[in-house]
């Protein structure tokens, strides 16, 4: 029996060849101090395990539709989704860690596309999601904007990242 091409490409509508296939994004709580020491271990931990993937710099503060500081690892193979997923179940500790394809539907691959390793994050909504073909990374990419959107009094609703629709 012949193996499945899947293990060399993903399925479409995920990105194959053209930058990432996969975000990983790690989650930590910037007061606890506990969690910043593990989340600084935990990348350079991933740096060396996982030398070919490209790793962003840790960010110390909530960026776009991430609701806390994290850090993010590109995937761009199914090897190299099969390998490092297992490794973060097993290390990821108390941090919360997002997993989402890359489709060029920012919205849906942060919500409903997303895989969740740990505790899910909770997030403010009122995001106002737009697409763009700005060519950076050489993809179209999503944009989200924070915005509060609710009438005048009322307290500020949080909800599950991955129910965002």
């Amino acid at each position: 029996m012949e193996a499945s091409n899947k293990y060399i490409k993903f399925t479409h509508p995920i990105r194959n060849g053209s930058g990432s296939s996969f975000d990983v994004h790690v989650y930590f709580e910037k007061d606890d101090g506990d969690e910043v020491g593990l989340v600084e271990i935990m990348r350079l931990a991933i740096k060396e395990e996982f030398p070919e993937l490209a790793m962003y710099n840790i960010r110390d503060k909530a960026v776009g539709p991430h609701p806390l500081p994290m850090f993010e690892v590109d995937i761009f193979t199914p090897a190299q989704f099969g390998a490092l997923i297992p490794w973060l179940t097993m290390n990821h500790g108390p941090l919360s860690v997002l997993i989402h394809p890359d489709t060029g539907n920012s919205r849906r691959d942060h919500s409903q596309n997303a895989l969740w390793i740990g505790k899910r994050v909770e997030s403010e909504t009122g995001y106002i999601w737009k697409r763009r073909g700005d060519g950076r990374s050489g993809k179209e990419t999503g944009e989200c904007i924070r915005k509060r959107q609710r009438p005048r009094g009322e307290e500020p609703r949080t909800m599950l990242l991955v129910t965002l629709q």
